[in-house]
């Protein structure tokens, strides 16, 4: 069984070249097999982008020369995302999370403060 990144990528590649995804292989060059200038390379993105539900960046796409490379890049920019994911839904340490900070003295000297929560002063 062949990995379901490749094969979307090659059926949604092969849609946007009018051919049979049999005929897409990993090696094959964008520009010279399949005659892909800038223009349409960004057009292809803007398709994988949907379909992926990814975004891009050009200067991402700019190093892309090959069937594979794409893969590679969609698989890299998903698990990116992935880890941007994981980072947001973890909650912070308590030792880490940020200290409450109030005046000392009863007339509030502002010079003067006393961290509360964040470990033993």
């Amino acid at each position: 069984m062949k990995d379901p990144t490749y094969l979307s990528i090659r059926k949604t590649l092969a849609e946007y070249l009018s051919v049979q995804p049999a005929q897409v292989r990993p090696d094959q060059r964008l520009d010279r097999e399949w005659g892909l200038d800038r223009t349409e390379l960004s057009g292809l993105a803007l398709r994988l982008e949907e379909v992926e539900d990814i975004e891009i960046r050009s200067e991402d796409l700019d190093a892309v020369q090959t069937v594979g490379q794409l893969v590679a890049l969609v698989r890299s920019i998903r698990r990116r995302e992935e880890l941007a994911e994981e980072v947001t839904r973890v909650r912070p340490h308590r030792s880490l999370r940020t200290a409450a900070v109030r005046p000392m003295g009863e007339l509030g000297e502002s010079r003067r403060l006393k961290v509360q929560g964040g470990g033993s002063r």
